[in-house]
């Protein structure tokens, strides 16, 4: 994984990840039925993925999850609605 910052490991190579917050970006790589979220965890200083089953998407512009999304690496939880992060 990146130890950079700036953007996640993938989005310096596909250039197609939606940017929720400076910290949080979701993309559909090769998987047509799950997204990748990237977050930037604090814990680690790395970005950490997780995927999203694409059943859990109600909407993708802008993107609008129907299940909260939790990283257990660190506690981050919310839900990303209409494009934007809402804090659990």
């Amino acid at each position: 994984m990146s130890q950079l910052r700036t953007v996640p490991p993938t989005e310096s190579v596909t250039g197609r990840a939606t940017k929720v917050t400076d910290d949080l970006y979701f993309e559909r790589l090769d998987d047509p039925y799950c997204l990748t979220s990237w977050h930037w965890c604090t814990d680690g200083k790395v970005w950490r993925s997780l995927p999203v089953q694409y059943n859990e998407v109600q909407q993708e512009h802008p993107l609008h999850l129907k299940a909260p999304t939790l990283f257990s690496c660190c506690g981050l939880h919310g839900w990303v609605r209409n494009g934007k992060w809402e804090p659990a």
